[in-house]
């Protein structure tokens, strides 16, 4: 038997005020924790749109293939498990240099890429937040 109530993604936790004071100063917030934490609850509270790679197969091939909808807005726009298409780390901090200004991504994962994917050119441009 669970002690949380029915319904507590409904609640604010302190980690959602965090992301969001994130979000205000650099163009991505990269969400990382293991499964089940809530980085997708927390993800979602400030998101405009959103593409979950892992129940969208067509969404995974667009960001293989170079054509997901990231300039389009509005913002944030939330690629969810992006670690299931390591594609979209180099596309969206391209579409972040191209678009300037703070706010403009959050990815979530639970599992961990390659150091060496997500720390290309995160410099100025990638807020970390772990849950």
């Amino acid at each position: 038997m669970s002690l949380l109530p029915q319904h507590f993604d409904d609640r604010t936790r302190a980690v959602d005020s965090e992301a969001e004071r994130l979000l205000r100063l650099l163009p991505t917030l990269v969400i990382e924790g293991p499964r089940g934490c809530g980085k997708t609850t927390t993800a979602r509270r400030p998101a405009e749109r959103e593409i979950l790679l892992d129940s969208d197969p067509s969404a995974r091939g667009h960001t293989e293939q170079g054509t997901l909808p990231l300039g389009d807005g509005p913002y944030p726009l939330l690629i969810d498990e992006w670690q299931l298409a390591p594609a979209a780390w180099s596309a969206v901090r391209r579409a972040g240099d191209l678009l300037q200004g703070p706010g403009r991504f959050i990815l979530t994962g639970s599992a961990s890429p390659a150091d060496e994917l997500t720390h290309h050119s995160g410099a100025a441009r990638v807020a970390r937040l772990r849950m």
